[in-house]
């Protein structure tokens, strides 16, 4: 099967708007004396049980956490980092499931006759991913789906199952294959490329010095989107950047082009727990997390503590100073 990869577009892409439900890194501020403590284990509590909250705490953007039972873990402390696995609510206690929620919104806004882009994360920068990648509808007539596959920590089989369903797939060599940052794809799938090269509509206003053209020339285009390469040729112009940035990425890709999924995962976790370890070998550090090969680590304030989110970025900075000649 073939599929196009094309280098250095970045899409704009639309998506759903809610509110207050997003998960982000927050400094809660928490009286000591009154401190919650850590469920150790909440495997086997039914959450959609009815029950009675014993306590809640808002925090930022209005994210409300509420505790049916306190555990016997240690207090949390303000400053504290801890891993939630949670649900969102809506306001009448009704369970949000976003993979349904998609679909009654996908389904709405083409009986609308509207035409949604949907954009599902493989991955994030914690490892945290969607559980269902968005496909693009009778072969992108009805809707597109969007596979943000940017960390690139995903196996063949997926990559294989998004493109069949017609997803395209924002992909890059920066992160998982180390390649320099901005090193940037967009695969589309058969489907989608057909329609495009056959496509008498080019977005023009789309594609001058104040879009696509700041960044974009004709030479980074497959076949399938020659109707834009009058739009964007300037023989003065060549992305040397961008071909650098990919020529270190195809060196990785290359070399992990003939080891099997599963030999690459085996690694992967090999390497996961090897490094863990040795972070955790460290007392001024712990590896909190590790997801995907992402692993999180905190670090100590010496004061029974860690580093929040400023003296974090206090500490990249100074870790960014050459000081070779000190």
């Amino acid at each position: 099967m073939k599929y196009w990869l094309i280098i250095g577009v970045v899409v704009t892409l639309v998506s759903c708007d809610t509110e207050d439900d997003k998960p982000g890194t927050s400094e809660v501020e928490i009286v000591e004396n009154n401190a919650p403590k850590v469920v150790v284990d909440s495997a086997g509590i039914d959450f959609e049980a009815d029950r009675e909250i014993i306590d809640e705490k808002t925090i930022e953007r209005g994210v409300k956490i509420k505790w049916y039972e306190h555990g016997e873990g240690e207090k949390i402390k303000s400053g504290d980092m801890v891993n939630i696995d949670y649900k969102v609510y809506l306001e009448n206690g009704e369970v949000i499931d976003a993979v349904e929620g998609m679909k009654e919104f996908m389904n709405e806004t083409i009986a609308n006759g509207h035409y949604p882009i949907v954009h599902g994360v493989f991955g994030g920068k914690t490892g945290i991913r969607d559980e269902v990648m968005p496909p693009s509808l009778e072969g992108g007539r009805e809707s597109l789906g969007v596979v943000d596959a940017c960390q690139g920590r995903f196996t063949s089989a997926e990559l294989i199952e998004w493109l069949e369903q017609d997803s395209l797939v924002l992909f890059s060599a920066s992160k998982f294959f180390q390649a320099p940052p901005f090193c940037g794809a967009v695969i589309v799938p058969c489907t989608i490329a057909d329609q495009l090269f056959h496509s008498n509509i080019t977005p023009k206003e789309m594609l001058t010095s104040n879009g696509l053209g700041a960044y974009l020339t004709d030479k980074e285009l497959p076949p399938c989107l020659n109707s834009w390469k009058n739009h964007l040729r300037d023989e003065g112009k060549n992305n040397i950047g961008l071909a650098l940035r990919w020529e270190a990425g195809l060196i990785a890709l290359e070399q992990l082009a003939s080891v099997s999924d599963e030999k690459r995962i085996t690694n992967i976790n090999a390497w996961s727990a090897a490094v863990t370890q040795m972070v955790n070998n460290e007392s001024q550090l712990e590896a909190w997390c590790s997801i995907h090969s992402i692993i999180s680590i905190r670090v100590s304030n010496n004061n029974d503590g860690w580093l929040n989110m400023e003296d974090c970025r206090h500490l990249f900075r100074l870790m960014s100073v050459d000081v070779s000649s000190a």
